[in-house]
């Protein structure tokens, strides 16, 4: 376990984690002495106040480290416990019988807590007790809240997990019965004492800095960082803390010889590729057992000669090809040959990861230790800038109790981190501090940045490194955007998603959260911070009095147009949620209809849009002015940091506006305009976009022309076995003038011993009443029978809840356990338990047709409720299912039939990934066999064993499949 929590730690980083249980500190005031807390913990029947209840409650009074009373009983919700709930805690509906209820317990947990500090693991329990308080009329929940969670993000940022139960394990705490709160307060009690053995440890200037932040009224988290602070120091001086001293660059600009080209490139022969391929090669003097795959071997040479001929090559390759280092190794031998980088590009950070760490090392050691460089790249938004951390510590900002916590584990992961790579980190909300703390491209100073010319930047030493790598790794949308690396030749793994990345890439937006959260950087109403502020502070001291009085004049100019701009935007995303009148929960994609846009009502959206239109515009001219009486500033380092910083939110401010104009006055016949629409009580989920309905000339300037070469590559690119659909879509098709080569490399693997596929043919149809019953009914019978290990495909998340809460407590009674993607839980945590626990079964949606990797008995059953047809609302499909039919084709055939079968091989793909694996689909939308166009889906299918089988056979058809291997 401790091995999988610290997979991104150096060795050094680990034990200083490991070392938390044995360092030591003297009590006087810290959380001892006058100051008693309590540490406590809730079961309840789910996560609402309003609708569930709570189960049982422990509570566990403290001074120091010494636990001075506890408090614990169950409680009697006055319900039924959901059996899931039962599985979880233990607790069931016997136990909680003749127990105290809520409103009878309550008074005596509020005399328990009184006004002391209190301690939980997340801030759930802060909800529950807002919420009794409330309740049970004692008016607010006012108590200072210490949330462990944050502090273990703050004390072990680079760490995978900050589960409860995975830092006791690595500390050795004892669990006793997880999810039953006496327990969990006892090891939370120790953890926590843990954790305060590190802060107590922690640098005094990283102290300083988060103390000197706190909110002008700290909660629980900041006063227990100031009182240690006080504890430590008792009130002397402490220097500020400097980030250059936390970030080491020794050796590193030495080390950048970087790949500029040449003249006279080389060549490589077919046999080099074969050498790496062949039995008795490069890869088989790694393995034992070692076996060639024609396929894999085919693809490489593919791919070697369009790499040579300067060509556009498309391949399928099929499920245990090997097609990573099919491509990898030709595009090593390539770099090498013309002395620049080769760029891989991937949609998903799976494959990034796996590249990066599994298969450029065995390439690695396959040709020849430090025979080539590599490395993954990102763009600018992912990596912490040095500067503007900087800049915020030595500030006088005061920041929010969230942003606070961020804040704290920043000021701790930089002194552990040589990439500066925040999508490193396992925490959420680290948006509410990107403008301040995030490197971005038009604020960069570049060379003229000292951390820069030190060799500190994350973001320059990464594009160094790029620079003389042979392979550089990126995601498609860097890819698309320019990766700032000079590259000729590159790979797009996982093509089948290119279209949608384009999409996403090249649409205009304006979201109603992010704009406000720019605004309110520059300058915040509520208290006056911001980042105008922030640049009086910084340059006053060089200015004279007359320059400083225009400089500050200016700046309140400025913050004036903020206020107003702040003021425009929040009428426009009102005047956009009344347009559209959504007054239940949730968000919804809309398109602006010609006809909608010829309303009275669009007027006045349009007419608030310009008015924002407007402000943006004094915004920018008031933004210029304050730049003006800056650069009365004497030459300083400082200055001119802050110069570039403020060009940054002109430039920023700009952007906004141009893509306002194109969202509400049109943006040519070539892009589509919709919005993301909620209650207006839910703005921050608002947006206005304008997408391209057809992305082939952007792909063309941002890719085709730019490259000598590509090699796309996909286990999913055609249909019925033809490139024509996917070479349609990404401006490859016969009218754009290119002639792409095409490879199809069946599987490696043998699917008739492997796969069954079962079609049941008396299925309901998907659209009629009753279907969730009826599906529900079906799975309970195959996934008893497979003893779980399945991963359930919807399409609809409403049919999945209703499905789910149909299912889970009688499989829950067979000791099965169900997962399911809700709000609020963590893909990825959930498909770590799946692939944990071999009873288990998953509900999954549209993120978990493709990317989950389930090897051996963990998934044994794929069930496929719906055929994946896209939505004919969604506002982008819409207008392209409009455009094949202006130009006189089929948009079902030609449109979303094709990309319902790619997607359905994406799907089925999930289920045989090895050639141990061994498993059975299970097609549950009746039309597969009912309608025509169902063999079009059919032929998209591995080649498994097909049986039709009725609904009242499935139990046994699934169950004798998995006995009878």
């Amino acid at each position: 376990m401790a091995e999988d929590i610290f997979l991104r730690c150096s060795e050094e980083t680990k034990q200083k984690y490991l070392s938390y249980p044995d360092l030591k500190r003297e009590y006087q005031t810290t959380l001892g002495g006058d100051m008693e807390y309590v540490v406590i913990d809730l079961e309840t029947t789910g996560f609402d106040p309003e609708r569930d209840r709570i189960i049982e409650v422990a509570a566990l009074r403290a001074e120091g480290p010494n636990a001075v009373e506890r408090l614990s009983t169950l409680i009697d919700p006055g319900c039924d416990i959901p059996l899931h709930i039962t599985g979880l805690t233990g607790i069931d509906d016997a136990m909680v019988a003749g127990k105290p209820t809520i409103d009878e317990f309550f008074a005596r947990l509020a005399e328990f807590l009184g006004d002391r500090v209190v301690v939980a693991h997340s801030r759930l329990e802060e909800e529950w007790l807002g919420h009794l308080f409330q309740d049970q009329g004692y008016g607010r929940f006012s108590n200072p809240y210490i949330d462990t969670l944050d502090l273990a993000i703050t004390m072990l940022p680079s760490s995978k997990s900050h589960r409860l139960v995975d830092l006791a394990g690595i500390w050795g705490v004892d669990t006793g019965a997880c999810h039953r709160a006496g327990d969990d307060v006892e090891t939370l009690f120790a953890v926590f004492n843990i954790l305060l053995n590190g802060l107590y440890n922690a640098p005094l200037p990283m102290l300083r800095a988060i103390t000197d932040h706190a909110p002008a009224h700290p909660g629980g988290f900041s006063l227990l960082f100031s009182r240690v602070l006080q504890e430590r120091t008792g009130g002397r001086q402490v220097d500020l803390l400097k980030l250059s001293e936390s970030v080491s660059a020794d050796g590193f600009w030495e080390s950048i010889v970087p790949l500029e080209g040449t003249e006279s490139p080389g060549v490589v022969f077919p046999a080099e590729v074969k050498a790496v391929f062949e039995p008795g090669g490069a890869l088989a003097s790694l393995f034992d057992d070692y076996e060639e795959r024609d396929e894999q071997l085919h693809m490489a040479e593919a791919a070697r000669a369009a790499f040579e001929a300067g060509e556009i090559l498309l391949v399928e390759a099929g499920t245990g090809t090997g097609k990573s280092l099919a491509y990898l190794a030709p595009g090593v031998m390539t770099s090498k040959a013309i002395e620049l980088p080769v760029a891989v590009s991937t949609r998903t950070l799976n494959l990034q990861d796996q590249l990066n760490t599994k298969d450029l090392p065995m390439l690695e050691r396959a040709l020849g230790e430090r025979s080539f460089r590599y490395c993954v790249l990102k763009g600018y938004g992912n990596y912490l800038c040095l500067r503007k951390l900087q800049n915020l510590v030595s500030g006088r900002r005061r920041l929010a109790e969230g942003q606070l916590g961020i804040f704290a584990m920043l000021l701790n992961w930089v002194t552990e981190n040589e990439t500066g790579d925040v999508s490193l980190l396992n925490v959420a909300h680290l948006r509410r501090l990107d403008e301040l703390v995030l490197a971005n491209h038009r604020e960069c100073p570049g060379n003229r940045c000292r951390y820069a010319r030190q060799g500190c930047c994350f973001y320059r030493r990464a594009l160094f490194r790029a620079k003389r790598s042979h392979v550089v790794v990126v995601n498609h949308s860097l890819l698309l955007a320019g990766i700032g690396v000079p590259v000729t030749h590159a790979v797009i793994d996982e093509a089948h998603t290119l279209e949608d990345v384009a999409t996403e890439q090249f649409t205009e937006e304006v979201e109603y959260s992010d704009t406000r959260r720019f605004l309110e950087s520059l300058y915040h109403p509520l208290d006056g911070s911001g980042f105008l502020a922030d640049l009086v502070e910084a340059l006053e001291k060089h200015l004279g009095d007359d320059e400083r009085h225009r400089l500050m004049h200016e700046v309140e100019e400025a913050q004036e147009a903020l206020e107003v701009c702040i003021e425009d935007l929040e009428k426009l995303f009102i005047a956009l949620s009344a347009f559209y009148g959504r007054p239940e929960p949730g968000t919804q994609d809309v398109r602006f209809s010609v006809g909608q846009m010829e309303t009275l009502e669009y007027t006045r959206l349009e007419g608030e849009g310009e008015q924002l239109e407007a402000s943006l515009d004094r915004l920018m001219t008031r933004l210029a002015r304050v730049r003006e009486a800056a650069e009365e500033a004497v030459d300083s380092e400082d200055a001119e940091y802050r110069l570039a910083d403020l060009d940054g939110k002109g430039i920023r401010a700009g952007e906004i506006k141009g893509s306002l104009q194109v969202l509400l006055h049109g943006g040519g016949d070539d892009k589509v305009r919709w919005a993301q629409v909620a209650h207006p009580d839910r703005m921050e989920y608002q947006s206005l976009r304008a997408s391209p309905i057809y992305v082939g000339e952007y792909l063309k300037t941002a890719l085709y022309e730019p490259l000598e070469a590509v090699v796309m590559t996909s286990a999913t690119l055609t249909v019925k076995g033809s490139f024509d659909f996917f070479r349609s879509r990404v401006g490859l098709d016969v009218a754009s003038g290119m002639f792409p080569e095409t490879l199809v490399l069946d599987s490696s693997f043998d699917f008739r011993r492997q796969m069954q596929i079962l079609m049941l043919h008396d299925m309901p149809d998907p659209n009629s009443e009753g279907y969730a019953r009826e599906l529900a009914g079906v799975l309970r019978e195959a996934i008893q029978a497979s003893g779980g290990g399945a991963l359930v495909l919807f399409t609809n998340r409403r049919l999945m809840l209703k499905t789910y809460e149909l299912l889970v407590d009688d499989l829950r009674r067979q000791g099965l356990t169900l997962l399911c993607q809700q709000p609020g839980f963590s893909r990825r945590r959930l498909a770590e338990e799946f692939v944990e626990d071999e009873s288990a079964s998953l509900f999954g949606t549209a993120s978990f047709w493709e990317g989950v990797d389930a090897r051996g008995r963990t998934l044994r059953l794929l069930v496929v409720t719906r055929i994946p047809f896209e939505s004919p609302g969604r506002p982008v499909f819409e207008a392209r299912s409009e455009q094949v039919r202006l130009e006189g084709g089929s948009d079902f055939m030609e449109l979303s039939l094709p990309l319902a079968a790619l997607k359905l091989k994406q799907g089925v793909g999930r289920l045989i990934r090895t050639r141990q694996d061994r498993g059975q689909v299970l097609l549950l939308d009746s039309r597969i066999h009912t309608k025509k166009y169902g063999q079009v889906l059919l032929r998209s299918l591995p080649e498994g064993l097909r049986r039709r089988v009725p609904t009242s056979e499935i139990a046994h058809v699934v169950r004798d499949f998995q006995e009878h291997p």
